[in-house]
């Protein structure tokens, strides 16, 4: 084998392989020879010419883990996988029948029993007179690169199942041009696989989108950015982009992530919507009317026009809950809302600031004028007959307007003035509108202080109940207590209740403190009764938001069972404009209340308008002969006849009358002369605090 290899051709060699071509340049000596052969890293073999190896190097027992003893003599064949064997004999048989190269990859047994892939080479070695004399190969291991190659399939197996399982469109592109992508962005876009590769991806970007995009991929920025996609048929999808960068098999491609943000742009808008908007009418809210407000002001001050404030509120509103619960309230305001809205133009701003109340702007008005056209619309919108819960309900709204610059330089300022003005109109019939006037800023004033005042009383437990005696007119016994609400000052004095009453009605107060008087009337009574007084009734009045309330009747029956009381020792006073309500309801509650024990008692009667009929078809026990008619008497023929007459009436329908206001004892004698019950007023009492009517009582026994 050796001689053979000496005397080879070096031109035909050189041909062949860099080994071959080295060993045949080797000096004749054989051991320099093989010595040369060792000393290379590729592994080297040589064979007789019937293929039985003569001679391996070491590199070749390294990489079949064989050694060179355990090689020589036997064929190479023997050490293929079994798999393996009879394709690569084909091959070699061929070969070398025909002399030429052999080239083959395969599984070769290693010495520990596994087989690893190689891939063999092998040139036939011909003497001087060109016959064969043998062969001289190589073999290189192929683990590494097959496990290298398996491990590239194997990451571009779970890119590519990435990719198909991810909701995000995953585009290749070289060059803007795409090459790949997944199934998402196909079903994002509508085109086939065959439809969008090839195109370039700014064609599916929208055309004023495109620069941006295109600057991104230029950059090599991998920032996630917002923009449209032009899916097919040419409509447009907000999408989100993220580029990355990346080799792929030695290039360098431009992987796009694009993301379909439709519901979460959805969701944004929803949340901005609901931050900026009053969810039952759909107007702007206090934060949006603040920013469209301070921007109308800006631009006025630029022009130098002036803006009208508007501030709405719907009068008698809380009837409406009270009696028809709080659902067919929602449905007026959306209703009132939508009204509202039709009247105004284009530029007008208006808003629900809270409740029943809404706030209109009017930018660009010339002058202050131009804002009552507006307002009588308003009203005579708003007051049209609506149908609600089977009824027909008229709501009228009370209107106060504030004008920029005039009535104030801000925001805050117009609205609080308007407010004003808008209890200005209540108080002068409803249903109408009033301009804000430097009179009313004194009493917006006064009145936002005594409303800041009463959530401090209510808060702290500032108020008191005075009990005023109520008697017999014939015999002179005290029979009952009416308990009167104090609100006492730190400087020893008292606001009384015709100045704090009517802010604590109209701002939504009076429910809270009326509660507060029942439950303290009636632990009061108890206490009394407790302490060894004679059993009597107090009397309690009720305002008519708490009349309205659907569960006045279970408060009532909770406050007796958490105090003790009797309902029999309990009596309501209500006003006599109440019986101008819906009496088929008035009379379900009145029941209720009588089911109680409780009293009915109707105050200030003959001031109001109220029917007969309902005297005579509801529960009442007593009416209060008003102490207007009490005051002139005896000396008022007129005031003594309609006493008589109110007396007369009761008797006849079996209810007992009280006096109240009885100052002298003339007034005294007539009543007890006209056949009056029972009678209260300064002529006998003033209203006592809770720790004198015990002392007043035993002085008076």
């Amino acid at each position: 084998m050796s001689a053979g290899i000496e005397n080879h051709n070096v031109a035909r060699m050189k041909t062949a392989d860099p080994t071959l071509s080295l060993a045949a340049e080797a000096p004749d000596d054989p051991a320099r020879q093989r010595a040369l052969l060792n000393a290379l890293p590729i592994p080297v073999w040589c064979a007789d010419r019937d293929g039985a190896c003569s001679f391996v190097n070491r590199a070749w027992e390294q990489c079949t883990g064989r050694l060179a003893d355990q090689a020589r003599g036997t064929s190479w064949l023997e050490a293929i996988h079994e798999a393996d064997r009879e394709r690569v004999a084909a091959a070699w048989a061929e070969a070398h029948s025909l002399g030429r190269r052999f080239e083959q990859e395969y599984r070769l047994l290693r010495a520990d029993a596994s087989f690893g892939p190689v891939s063999h080479v092998a040139m036939p070695v011909y003497d001087p007179e060109g016959v064969l004399a043998g062969y001289l190969g190589t073999c290189h291991d192929l683990a590494a690169q097959r496990a290298a190659e398996q491990s590239v399939r194997e990451s571009e197996s779970r890119l590519q199942k990435f990719a198909e399982a991810t909701h995000a469109g995953i585009v290749f592109h070289e060059d803007g041009v795409v090459t790949d992508c997944n199934e998402a962005i196909l079903r994002l876009t509508g085109f086939s696989r065959s439809e969008f590769l090839g195109t370039h991806v700014l064609a599916h970007v929208a055309p004023e989108r495109r620069e941006e995009v295109a600057d991104n991929m230029r950059s090599g920025s991998e920032r996630p950015y917002e923009s449209e996609l032009l899916v097919k048929g040419g409509r447009r999808i907000p999408v989100e982009f993220e580029g990355r960068t990346l080799p792929h098999h030695g290039q360098l491609y431009r992987l796009s992530v694009v993301r379909d943000i439709r519901r979460r742009k959805a969701a944004r808008e929803r949340m901005d919507y609901l931050a900026h908007h009053d969810l039952l009418t759909g107007l702007p809210n206090r934060a949006l009317l603040q920013e469209r407000l301070d921007f109308v002001l800006r631009a006025a001050r630029r022009n130098a026009r002036q803006v009208a404030l508007l501030f709405i509120d719907l009068d008698n509103f809380k009837t409406v809950n009270d009696s028809l619960g709080h659902g067919a309230g929602d449905q007026l305001l959306k209703i009132v809302a939508r009204r509202i809205s039709r009247v105004l133009r284009g530029i007008d701003v208006v808003s629900r600031h809270g409740g029943d109340e809404f706030i209109v702007v009017l930018p660009e008005l010339s002058t202050d004028e131009g804002s009552v056209p507006v307002a009588e619309k308003l009203i005579a919108a708003v007051s049209e007959p609506v149908e609600l819960e089977g009824q027909t309900l008229t709501v009228t709204p009370s209107i106060g307007i504030s004008i920029f610059p005039r009535d104030g330089d801000t925001s805050q300022v117009l609205i609080r003035n308007a407010d004003a003005a808008m209890y200005l109109a209540k108080e002068r019939g409803r249903s109408n509108f009033q301009f804000f006037n430097e009179h009313l800023a004194a009493n917006a004033f006064r009145t936002l202080a005594l409303e800041m005042m009463l959530r401090d009383g209510m808060r702290d437990g500032s108020f008191e109940l005075h009990y005023q005696p109520q008697l017999r007119v014939d015999t002179g016994k005290v029979i009952g207590m009416e308990a009167l609400l104090r609100w006492p000052q730190p400087d020893g004095g008292f606001i009384e209740p015709e100045e704090f009453i009517p802010i604590a009605e109209q701002r939504g107060l009076m429910r809270a403190i009326g509660t507060w008087v029942l439950r303290e009337a009636c632990r009061q009574n108890r206490a009394w009764q407790r302490a060894g007084l004679p059993p009597m009734t107090v009397s309690v009045n009720l305002s008519p938001a708490q009349f309205r309330q659907r569960d006045l009747v279970e408060q009532v029956r909770a406050v007796l069972r958490q105090t003790g009381l009797d309902g029999r020792y309990l009596a309501f006073e209500l006003s006599e404009s109440l019986l101008m309500g819906d009496i088929t309801e008035m009379t379900r509650t009145l029941d209720a209340l009588k089911e109680l024990g409780v009293q009915v008692v109707i105050d200030d009667f003959g001031t109001g308008c109220s029917s007969l009929v309902h005297l005579k078809r509801l529960p009442i026990d007593k009416i209060k002969v008003d102490r207007g008619f009490i005051g002139e008497m005896p000396g008022s023929a007129d005031d003594v006849a309609i006493v008589a007459g109110i007396v007369d009436l009761a008797r006849n329908l079996g209810i007992v009358t009280v006096a109240e206001g009885v100052e002298r004892p003339e007034q005294l004698e007539l009543l007890r002369e006209r056949g009056c019950d029972e009678m209260q007023g300064q002529l006998v009492s003033h209203a006592l605090p809770a720790g004198e009517v015990q002392r007043w009582l035993a002085a008076r026994l």
